[in-house]
């Protein structure tokens, strides 16, 4: 799993509308979420391609000069921690963004979503 850290999300301008809504969260978690228990070194190693739980590839490139190190679809891994099931990566920016499903209150110039 890929879990951006708190600022990350609060820097997200849906991430709001996203956190009041079930299936959004639900949709989030599966786009940033790869079947699979992936060390950081496996992650970086990997043969593409890595599919989330949705189906759709994510971009996996090491960094220049430390295959230890990578990025997701652009986004750093900052730190790695082993879980009962598998590793959460935190990552500095949601790999795939978050995106509301609700429809914005009546009233507000915000474009629908869905």
């Amino acid at each position: 799993m890929f879990a951006p850290n708190q600022a990350a999300l609060a820097a997200d301008p849906n991430w709001s509308a996203v956190a009041s809504d079930p299936d959004a969260v639900a949709a989030f978690v599966r786009a940033n979420t790869v079947n699979g228990a992936y060390t950081l070194a496996e992650l970086c190693a990997a043969t593409p391609p890595v599919n989330n739980l949705d189906g759709d590839p994510l971009e996996i490139l090491p960094a220049p000069g430390d295959p230890t190190t990578c990025t997701i679809n652009g986004v750093t891994v900052v730190a790695s921690q082993q879980g009962t099931n598998g590793y959460v990566h935190t990552v500095s920016a949601p790999v795939v963004a978050p995106t509301p499903t609700t429809e914005p209150p009546a009233g507000t110039d915000a474009p629908p979503t869905s």
